[in-house]
């Protein structure tokens, strides 16, 4: 399965709620320009171009936003866990040295 690179998450916060929406609720509600843009991180991530047919499909949008947002909740969960460590290595390494 593909994953985002820090730049396409990046790239991709601004429409973090339509991926929310659109993973979590199968709901989406996005303009034109904004799933123009969201089709050419798509692209880069799945090195598959959206066809013609499948812009103008709104199952089709809803499905690849749905993709995106299950990338997107996962790279968001894996930066909090590895930050939660992050942490939790300080606060040991603390203790440590009061000691």
């Amino acid at each position: 399965m593909a994953n985002l690179t820090k730049k396409q998450y990046e790239e991709l916060t601004p429409y973090k709620d339509q991926l929310r929406a659109a993973y979590k609720n199968s709901y989406v509600h996005m303009g034109g320009n904004e799933f123009l843009k969201v089709a050419e991180i798509y692209k880069e991530v799945f090195e598959n171009p959206l066809s013609k047919s499948q812009m103008s499909c709104n199952t089709c949008r809803l499905n690849a936003l749905r993709k995106l947002g299950e990338l997107y909740e996962n790279y968001t969960t894996e930066q909090e866990k590895k930050k939660a460590e992050k942490k939790a290595r300080t606060k040991k390494l603390d203790n440590v040295e009061e000691k």
